[in-house]
């Protein structure tokens, strides 16, 4: 009976000595994946506090460049809006986060007038219709790049600068090409051409307009407008039917409409003698 009992008593001592193994190993893989998930969660957070970071340098560096545009850039300045290369495709560090890189571009994107859906279906008619602020509006982008996992790529859109108190703006219809100034006398068939030209307070000229035109006046003529600028055209006959007529003796005017900053403003071209 005493040896079976210590038979017994050995059995039992194998099992719970392989329990114990059982549970050290299960200790041991709940330690291990959590550490594997302290440290991924340690690496997702250093992730996104430099993604917050890249964001607020790249929106810092935004700022910076839009503050030189508007200190250089014409009206207030002397370089053309078209001239970025003081900017273009420069890497630069803050002291303070060098290991932030940031890389800023202009690229060569037109913004197009009233929406690009809108100038889309020029596309298969003359891409050259198309309407847009190739002068006065341009992307910039900002990429900000730290080794992580992907860049940070911020953009946005900067105008020409407005100089302070610039208004009023003054519109005027000046002659274009070989059309002289003053008051024109018009044989039959002839074509002149004349331009809208908006200024500021302090005479700039002010790009990228597009006008509304009319006739207006007893005369009439055919009208053609460019749809790409400020220029249009008249020519000193009416088509009636497959016919042409002319109205001898009568006058008329060119008005050219654009509305700028909310306000319309309106102008008329030298007087036009058919």
């Amino acid at each position: 009976m005493s040896g079976l009992s210590a038979l017994t008593r050995r059995r039992r001592r194998g099992l719970s000595l392989v329990e114990t193994l059982v549970a050290a190993f299960m200790l041991l893989g709940g330690f291990i994946v959590t550490a594997r998930m302290l440290h991924a969660g340690l690496r997702y957070s250093t992730n996104i506090n430099n993604h917050l970071q890249a964001v607020r340098l790249g929106q810092r560096r935004l700022q910076e460049v839009r503050a030189w545009s508007r200190a250089n850039h014409r009206p207030i300045g002397t370089v053309p809006l078209t001239d970025w290369s003081s900017v273009q495709g420069v890497t630069m560090t803050y002291p303070e986060f060098p290991e932030f890189h940031l890389t800023t571009n202009v690229p060569t994107r037109a913004m197009f007038t009233p929406c690009s859906l809108f100038e889309k279906v020029y596309d298969p008619i003359n891409p050259a219709l198309k309407r847009d602020f190739s002068e006065t509006l341009h992307q910039l982008l900002v990429t900000v790049d730290w080794g992580g996992p992907a860049p940070v790529t911020l953009t946005t859109v900067i105008g020409a600068p407005s100089a302070v108190n610039s208004g009023p703006y003054t519109l005027t219809v000046v002659p274009a090409g070989s059309t002289g100034s003053g008051p024109q006398s018009l044989a039959h068939d002839d074509i002149v051409s004349y331009q809208a030209e908006l200024r500021d307070g302090n005479s700039n000229l002010i790009p990228d307009i597009y006008c509304d035109w009319a006739v207006a006046g007893a005369g009439n003529g055919i009208l053609t407008p460019q749809r790409t600028g400020p220029l249009a055209t008249f020519q000193n006959r009416v088509v009636v039917g497959s016919t042409f007529k002319y109205l001898d003796g009568r006058s008329c005017q060119l008005q050219a409409a654009v509305r700028y900053r909310g306000v319309e403003l309106r102008a008329l071209s030298p007087l036009l003698s058919l």
